[in-house]
């Protein structure tokens, strides 16, 4: 069967790399429980649903990755594309055009590329440990790709965990809340946390509007130096954070942006055994 990538995908990369890996990514069946999901929309009789795992999207040279944790039944398991077609993925559409990363629904993303930790909606929201294991392989090599990357932003805990696990030189006292903002010594240089804009967030006002602004407002800001050349102006400082003795960068790493806290750190936790959560942070 072919494993046609939906039309609107239009700004994937188009080199041999990123076509092969996108190939092998959508047409993986290795989780029985998910490929029974996911499917299930085209069991109801929905046949325009993609049903498959949901590919990363965006500029291969981007300087920012948009990292969540899994498609949504009516979102990127509907359209084939991430943050696209739901409540959670108008929310980050419409940011991305606000501050100039894309034109619109539908248009080439620029200096932006979207993915999710998991390629196939779960059922009830639940990953469970394996299938999670499974899925961080096509995540890594996008991160290999991805060469030109300065800033990670993670929506919701989970994403925000993993990647940090993915990080040889992750520091150790990291934890996640909104606005908490990690440095590395080596590209990607940042990464940011903000609650993911599920319903689950925005509904009870959890994660407002202005909340959003303000993580977009230091994504572009982020994005805009180099790791250790950042001008601390740029950022607008205004707190200082003693970093770890020796830690590479602590004159950058003592610092935070304007509603953004920095942490240096070198440990995570691992996640909830027996599944993970995706309704939460």
């Amino acid at each position: 069967m072919s494993r046609r990538i939906p039309a609107l995908w239009t700004s994937h990369p188009s080199s041999p790399q990123w076509h092969d890996l996108c190939q092998r990514l959508v047409g993986c069946r290795a989780c029985p429980r998910l490929v029974a999901w996911r499917e299930e929309g085209r069991r109801r009789g929905k046949a325009a649903y993609w049903s498959r795992p949901v590919p990363g999207e965006g500029d291969p040279k981007a300087r920012v990755l948009v990292l969540g944790m899994a498609p949504g039944m009516e979102g990127g398991n509907r359209t084939g594309r991430p943050f696209c077609g739901d409540a959670s993925g108008r929310w980050v559409r419409e940011a991305l055009s606000r501050h100039g990363w894309a034109g619109g629904d539908g248009e080439p993303l620029s200096g932006v590329y979207l993915s999710n930790l998991a390629r196939c909606v779960p059922p009830q929201n639940r990953l469970r440990a394996e299938e999670l294991a499974r899925c961080l392989p096509y995540l890594r090599e996008e991160l290999q790709l991805l060469g030109h990357l300065e800033v990670v932003l993670a929506l919701g805990r989970q994403a925000f965990l993993a990647y940090l696990g993915l990080r040889e030189d992750a520091p150790k006292t990291a934890r996640f809340a909104h606005g908490a903002l990690v440095y590395f010594p080596t590209r990607p240089h940042w990464l940011l946390a903000s609650y993911h804009p599920s319903p689950h967030n925005t509904g009870p006002g959890r994660l407002t509007r202005a909340m959003w602004e303000e993580i977009w407002r230091s994504v572009a800001e982020l994005a805009g130096g180099s790791g250790s050349t950042v001008d601390p102006a740029v950022l607008k400082l205004h707190q200082v954070v003693t970093p770890s003795p020796g830690q590479d960068g602590a004159e950058v790493l003592g610092h935070r942006a304007v509603g953004v806290k920095a942490v240096v750190a070198d440990d995570v936790g691992a996640a909830d055994e027996g599944g993970v959560s995706l309704n939460r942070a």
